[in-house]
C-alpha cells in the first residue's frame, strides 16, 4: 500500500484524477470522533496539510488521516501498527 503522503501527491498532480472525488477522514482528538474533508479543502501541502473550514484553518498532521474513500468506496486505510 502506498503511502498517505504518495497518494495525496498522486491525486495533486495526477491531471486524469478528479479532486472532488476524493474524501478524507481523520480522528479528532479534541471532539473524539471520525471528521472528514473534501481534497478541494486542502489549502497547503507538507507534513500537515492546512485545511480550510468556513471561517477558520486546521493544520492536520497526516499520520491523523485514517482514511480516504473515491466516490465513497474507501481505497486507502491507515494500517494499525501493532
Amino acid at each position: 500500500m502506498i503511502s498517505i503522503k504518495e497518494l495525496i501527491d498522486k491525486i495533486r498532480f495526477d491531471k486524469n484524477l478528479k479532486k472532488d472525488d476524493y474524501e478524507f477522514f481523520y480522528a479528532d482528538r479534541i471532539l473524539k470522533k471520525k471528521m472528514s474533508f473534501r481534497f478541494d479543502d486542502i489549502k497547503e501541502f507538507g507534513n500537515f496539510l492546512t485545511l480550510e473550514t468556513g471561517n477558520k484553518n486546521i493544520e492536520l498532521p497526516l499520520h491523523r488521516i485514517r482514511e480516504v474513500r473515491k466516490n465513497n468506496k474507501l481505497i486507502w486505510e491507515r494500517r494499525n501498527e501493532a
